[in-house]
């Protein structure tokens, strides 16, 4: 979630702040305004990058994802187990 190749936005960072709160906090800060039956599940997909620069925080972050209370913040905003 960045824009450019500067690897940061004001905007993207305010989000992380916003979402992290309202995870953390326990408040449903998030509006379905819409759903939609009858589609596959949209998946979002996790992987290192070949040439990254930092294949260790990558890994550690992908593995990060999976665990149980990562699992159950995500579980709270309607994702769904990988």
């Amino acid at each position: 979630m960045s824009a450019g190749a500067g690897g940061g936005s004001s905007a993207a960072a305010h989000w992380r702040r916003r979402s992290a709160r309202s995870a953390s906090s326990g408040t449903d800060k998030v509006r379905i305004a819409l759903t939609v039956d009858g589609h596959a599940p949209v998946r979002y997909p996790v992987a290192v990058v070949s040439d990254s620069r930092q294949k260790t925080v990558a890994r550690d972050f992908a593995a990060y994802l999976t665990t149980p209370a990562v699992q159950e913040v995500l579980g709270r905003f309607g994702f769904g187990r990988p």
